[in-house]
C-alpha cells in the first residue's frame, strides 16, 4: 500500500486498493496506476427507477505486459464487474 493510504471516502482516499480520483453527486472515479497499465472505474448513478447504476472501465497500457495481462483477464472482466455491482447493491439495502 502507498504511504498515504487511508480509507476515508474522499478524493485521494482508497476503497480497498482503488484510489479515489474524483467524487461528485452522481459519479465516482476510482483507479490504480501500475507500471504495466493504468486502470479507471467510473461509477455513475441517475434517477431512473431501474438500471440506475452504470460502471465504465478504462485501461491504458503502459507496456506489452499490460496488454497481455488484459487479454487474459478480459473474458472474466464483465462477470467480475457484475458481481461487484450486485454486492454493492445488496450492501446498500
Amino acid at each position: 500500500m502507498p504511504g498515504n493510504y487511508h480509507e476515508k471516502f474522499e478524493v485521494d482516499g482508497y476503497i480497498g486498493f482503488f484510489k479515489i480520483f474524483s467524487i461528485s453527486e452522481t459519479e465516482i472515479i476510482l483507479g490504480a496506476n501500475d507500471k504495466h497499465l493504468d486502470f479507471r472505474a467510473i461509477i455513475t448513478k441517475d434517477k431512473a427507477l431501474v438500471y440506475n447504476i452504470k460502471v465504465i472501465t478504462l485501461v491504458s497500457y503502459n507496456n506489452t505486459f499490460g496488454k497481455i495481462y488484459m487479454t487474459i483477464i478480459k473474458p472474466f472482466h464483465r462477470i467480475v464487474v457484475k458481481s461487484l455491482v450486485k454486492n454493492a447493491y445488496k450492501n446498500c439495502k
